[in-house]
């Protein structure tokens, strides 16, 4: 099926996500970085990104998600 809404990190280890970001902004799938970097780390295309700063509770995080989905 469709994917609704992707919550990624910035760090995926070996790599940063902003080339997924970007294919996911191409497709035109929501999403939002879920991060313990600032900001400003975000690379001038996805300055304008949904973004949440580590540590975030499940709340917030959740309503975020739910937001963009509709």
């Amino acid at each position: 099926g469709r994917i609704d809404v992707v919550l990624i990190d910035i760090n995926l280890g070996h790599s940063l996500s902003f080339d997924f970001a970007r294919e996911l902004r191409v497709r035109a799938i929501p999403f939002l970085f879920l991060t313990g970097y600032d900001a400003a780390m975000l690379p001038d295309d996805l300055a304008g990104a949904p973004y949440i700063s580590k540590p975030a509770d499940r709340v917030r995080i959740v309503s975020a998600l739910a937001g963009l989905a509709e």
